[in-house]
C-alpha cells in the first residue's frame, strides 16, 4: 500500500500540482478515491518497475561530471591544441549568456523554472502549435528535464513505457538537483550538430566564436539545435536552419523578451557561419605531442585524465621562435636534395634525408620550439625528442670540460698520432697526423686522436659520470668508442648538456610545461625552477671561450657572421650519419641535427659543418633579430693571453687563450724548437 501511494505521488501529485493550482485539491481529491477503489486491480499493474524511482536510477545524473576540450597554450596564452574524444566545451550555469538562456527556454521549456519536472501546460501548447503550423513540430512537449532524462538516462527508443519512465525519473530528479544543475547539464551535454557537444562547443562550430561572443540571432539559431542537430545543420541544410532561427524569434516575441521591431531586425540580419578547423596537427604538432605524452606522466601519478577532463596546460612554446626553425627546415630544400644526392642509399625513397630542431631557454630550461621532422603528415616520429642517434664531436665539451675541471689547460701539447685503446682505433685524417697540437686547437678542429687520449687519461667512468652530471640521460656504453661519440642520445639530451654551458655551469630543468590547471582553474602541477652548480665559474668559462673558438677558427667556420654572439660544436658520426650542431646566444640554446632515419651514409662532401651549422645559423641568425640578443660575456675570472695554436708557446702573431688565474704560460717554444737547441723534450714517449 505504501508503494503504491509513493506511485501515485509521482504520476498525479507533482505533476498536477503544479498545473491546476487551486482546483487541483478537487480533481485530485476525486481521482483519488477512484484510484483507491481500483488499488487491487492496479496494484498488479503498477508493480512493474517503470514506475519505480531510487537514488541509484538518476545516479549518473546527479553526478555528472562536465566534458571539456584538454586546452594546449604557448607562453603567451594563445591556444595552440585541442585534445578530445567528443568536442565538448563546458560553461558552467552562472557564465551561461542570458542571450543564450532567453532563447533556450523560449523554444524548449517556457515554464521550466516553474515546473515540477513536466509540464502539462506546456504539451498543450505544444499541440496547438503543431496544428497551427500544418502538422510541423515548432516547440518540444518535454521539458528540458525529461530531455536530461531521455539523453542521459534512456534509450532513444520511442515507446510507450519509455515515456513513462522518462516522466517518473524527471519528477523524481527534480527533487534531487536544483534548476539551474539540470539547466547547466542540459545545455552542456547534449549533441548540436557538427561534433558538438553542448553550446559552447556549438558557438565555436558554426560560429567561430567564444560563447560569449555570440550575438542575439546567432544565440537563437543555436537554440534552435537541440530539436534536431542533423535536420538543422546550417552547413548542410541552411534553408531549414534559417526557419529554425525563425521559430525560436517567434517564441521569444510571444514571451515578450523581443518586440515586434526586434523580431524584424534580428530576423533579417544575416547568419555568417564560419566552420571550425581543428588545431590537432596544425600548429607546432611534435611540440604538443611531447607536452601531451609529458602531461600524461605527471597527471596519471594524479588519476587524471588527458581528454575530456577540461584541463588547460599552459606551456613554455614561443610562437614567434617555432616559426623561425619551422620556416628553417622549410626553406632547407635545397640542402635536403644536396644530401640526398650524396647518400649511398640504393634506393631513392630510403635517401630522405630527416631533419630535428630544438630550442630552449638558456637560464630556464623551457623548450621554446621542437621541430620533430621535416612534415607532420608525413611522419609523426619526433626526432627531437625521442630518437637516439649518435652525437659525434658534439660530445667532446663532455670531455674537454672534465679535462678543465681537472686542471688541464688549453695550451697543453699533444703529438697527432694514431691511436689505440684496446681494440678500437680511431680515425683521425692522414694530413693532420705526426704534427703538434695545443689541446685548444685540437678541441675547435675536431681532432680525434687528442679527445680520446686525453678521455682515456680521464678515465672512461669519470667521463661518463661527468656526462651524466651535466644532464645526459640516455645511458652511454662504457668503451673507448663512447669518447668520439658513438653512443647514441637524444637531442633533450645535448640541449641539456650545452644549457649547463650556456648558463654559468648551473643546470635548468629542461621542461614544456609551466603549469596544468583542473577544470575549475585549480593548479594541479606547476613546474619547480631548480638549478643546481655543475661546473665552476672558472671551467665554465674556459670551455665557453672553447665553444666560441670553434666558430672564429674551427669546423664552425661556416657561422662566422655570427662571431661574438654565438658559441657551439659540430658533430659528425662515421659515414656523416648523423650530422649535428649544438651551441647557444646569450638567450637560447639550440641543437639542430640531420640525417636519415634508415641510418645511411652519406658521401664525404656531408658533413655537420656544411649541414647541421647551416641550419643552426638560420635559427640562430632570426631569434637573435627577434630578441636582440648580446654579445656572449667576456671572462670575468680568467686570464689571457696569446699563444700559438700548434705549439702552445707565447707568440704576439698567436690566437687568445685564456687560463686560470696564475697560469698563463711562460715564454718557452715548441719542441722542434727544443730539438733544434739540443734541449730535452716536454713530451715523453708515453704521449707519442
Amino acid at each position: 500500500m505504501k508503494t503504491f501511494l509513493k506511485k501515485l505521488y509521482y504520476i498525479f501529485y507533482l505533476p498536477l500540482k503544479s498545473v491546476y493550482g487551486a482546483l487541483f485539491y478537487i480533481l485530485s481529491f476525486g481521482l483519488f478515491v477512484v484510484l483507491f477503489i481500483s488499488m487491487l486491480s492496479f496494484e498488479i499493474l503498477f508493480e512493474n518497475e517503470i514506475f519505480l524511482a531510487n537514488p541509484d536510477d538518476i545516479n549518473s545524473v546527479v553526478n555528472w561530471k562536465p566534458s571539456h576540450n584538454t586546452r594546449v597554450y604557448d607562453k603567451a596564452g594563445r591556444l595552440i591544441s585541442e585534445q578530445f574524444s567528443q568536442y565538448h566545451l563546458y560553461t558552467p550555469y552562472s557564465e551561461i549568456p542570458e542571450n543564450i538562456k532567453r532563447s533556450i527556454l523560449a523554444i524548449e521549456d517556457r515554464h521550466f523554472f516553474k515546473h515540477k519536472g513536466i509540464d502539462v501546460v506546456g504539451i498543450v501548447r505544444a499541440g496547438l502549435s503543431y496544428l497551427n503550423s500544418s502538422m510541423t513540430i515548432t516547440q518540444g512537449a518535454s521539458t528540458i528535464t525529461q530531455q536530461v532524462v531521455k539523453n542521459l538516462l534512456l534509450s532513444p527508443k520511442r515507446t510507450f513505457k519509455r515515456k513513462i519512465r522518462e516522466i517518473v525519473l524527471s519528477l523524481y530528479l527534480e527533487k534531487s538537483l536544483g534548476k539551474e544543475k539540470i539547466f547547466e547539464i542540459y545545455c552542456n551535454s547534449l549533441f548540436l550538430g557538427e561534433g558538438a557537444y553542448g553550446i559552447a562547443a556549438a558557438a565555436k562550430r558554426f560560429f567561430n566564436k567564444e560563447l560569449d561572443e555570440i550575438e542575439d540571432h546567432e544565440a537563437a539559431l543555436i537554440a534552435g539545435m537541440f530539436q534536431s542537430p542533423a535536420a538543422y545543420n546550417p552547413f548542410k541544410n541552411p534553408a531549414a536552419a534559417k526557419k529554425r532561427q525563425e521559430q525560436v524569434l517567434v517564441a521569444l516575441k510571444e514571451m515578450r523578451v523581443i518586440d515586434r521591431k526586434d523580431y524584424q531586425n534580428l530576423s533579417q540580419r544575416e547568419l555568417k557561419y564560419h566552420q571550425y578547423q581543428s588545431l590537432y596537427g596544425k600548429k607546432s604538432p611534435y611540440f604538443v605531442d611531447y607536452v601531451i605524452k609529458e602531461a600524461k606522466q605527471i597527471l596519471d601519478e594524479k588519476g587524471v585524465e588527458i581528454k575530456d577532463s577540461g584541463i588547460k596546460i599552459y606551456t613554455t612554446l614561443d610562437s614567434k621562435i617555432d616559426g623561425f626553425s619551422k620556416d628553417a627546415i622549410k626553406k632547407s630544400q635545397k640542402l635536403f636534395e644536396q644530401m640526398e644526392k650524396s647518400s649511398w642509399a640504393k634506393k631513392a625513397q630510403e635517401s630522405e634525408v630527416e631533419a630535428a630542431i630544438l630550442v630552449i631557454d638558456r637560464k630556464t630550461g623551457d623548450i621554446l620550439s621542437m621541430q620533430g621532422g621535416r612534415d607532420y603528415a608525413q611522419t609523426q616520429f619526433n626526432r627531437a625528442a625521442d630518437a637516439l642517434r649518435a652525437p659525434g664531436s658534439v660530445f667532446k665539451p663532455v670531455i674537454y670540460s672534465l679535462a678543465l675541471e681537472q686542471g688541464y689547460l688549453w695550451n697543453k701539447l699533444y703529438y697527432v698520432a694514431p691511436v689505440t685503446v684496446g681494440n678500437y682505433r680511431p680515425h683521425t685524417q692522414s694530413s693532420k697526423l705526426l704534427t703538434e697540437t695545443t689541446m685548444l686547437h685540437s678541441f675547435y678542429h675536431s681532432l680525434n686522436s687528442t679527445a680520446v687520449k686525453l678521455g682515456n687519461k680521464l678515465g672512461l667512468n669519470a667521463v661518463l659520470a661527468h656526462g651524466k652530471k651535466l644532464g645526459i640521460e640516455s645511458p652511454i656504453r662504457s668503451e673507448a668508442a663512447s669518447f668520439l661519440g658513438s653512443s647514441e642520445v637524444s637531442l633533450l639530451d645535448m640541449a641539456r648538456v650545452y644549457q649547463v654551458f650556456a648558463n654559468q655551469g648551473k643546470n635548468a630543468q629542461v621542461g614544456a610545461i609551466k603549469k596544468i590547471e583542473d577544470i575549475n582553474g585549480n593548479i594541479i602541477y606547476q613546474r619547480t625552477k631548480k638549478h643546481e652548480q655543475i661546473i665552476d665559474q672558472s671551467t665554465n668559462e674556459l670551455i665557453v671561450e672553447g665553444l666560441k673558438d670553434v666558430i672564429k677558427y674551427g669546423t664552425g667556420y661556416r657561422l662566422r657572421f655570427l662571431s661574438g654572439k654565438v658559441a657551439g660544436k659540430t658533430g659528425t658520426s662515421n659515414d656523416s650519419k648523423d650530422n649535428w650542431f649544438c651551441g647557444f646566444t646569450d638567450d637560447l640554446v639550440i641543437v639542430t641535427w640531420l640525417g636519415s632515419d634508415q641510418q645511411y651514409g652519406f658521401k664525404s662532401n656531408i658533413s655537420a659543418s656544411t649541414t647541421a651549422a647551416v641550419l643552426w645559423g638560420q635559427v640562430a641568425k632570426k631569434s637573435i633579430s627577434y630578441l636582440n640578443s648580446a654579445y656572449l660575456p667576456k671572462p670575468r675570472s680568467l686570464e689571457s693571453a696569446y699563444v700559438h695554436p700548434r705549439f702552445g708557446h707565447l707568440d704576439p702573431r698567436g690566437i687568445k687563450m685564456y687560463f686560470p688565474p696564475g697560469r698563463v704560460p711562460e715564454e718557452n717554444k715548441s719542441d722542434l724548437y727544443q730539438i733544434e737547441q739540443g734541449k730535452p723534450l716536454r713530451i715523453g714517449m708515453n704521449d707519442l
